[in-house]
């Protein structure tokens, strides 16, 4: 009886396991370090936070934040909140539009989260569900994605 109460648990347990989220790590370091850095958590709603890398096409950010400008309204369904290390780098209109957090030490960069010009990690449910970067030919409608 012990060795199929054994084998019981081990089968589930290694179902378990085998059906985890793909983003664990990335979740935890990522809470933590909203935690440590602004007091924050991720949330149970949908999130979207944009990453702004330190080693970045300048044009490329450029274009994405006036494209944010575009798509942006008062009533868009996401909630967007922008983590950028200069804050000279996101207008003053945008900052109406969008929350923006400030990490002048750019500490998201030391998570093991890889970033490049614009990073979108999108949460739900305290849990992150995607991470990808805006290229540059899609910058245009991967903004627009996030508005609709």
């Amino acid at each position: 009886m012990n060795k199929k109460f054994a084998w019981t648990l081990f089968t589930l347990l290694l179902v378990a396991f085998s059906c985890s989220d793909s983003y664990e790590g990335e979740t935890l370091v990522f809470n933590k370090y909203l935690g440590d850095t602004f007091g924050l958590e991720i949330t149970d709603r949908n999130h979207t936070y944009l990453i702004e890398s330190t080693f970045q096409c300048a044009g490329c950010v450029d274009k994405t934040y006036l494209s944010i400008l575009n798509h942006a309204k008062s009533n868009h369904k996401h909630s967007i909140t922008i983590i950028t290390f200069d804050n000279g780098k996101v207008s003053e209109q945008l900052k109406t539009k969008l929350s923006v957090l400030v990490d002048e030490d750019a500490k998201y960069e030391s998570l093991g989260i890889p970033f490049g010009n614009i990073t979108i990690i999108e949460t739900q449910a305290k849990r992150i569900k995607s991470i990808r970067s805006i290229q540059l030919p899609e910058i245009d409608s991967t903004i627009q994605s996030l508005f609709q």
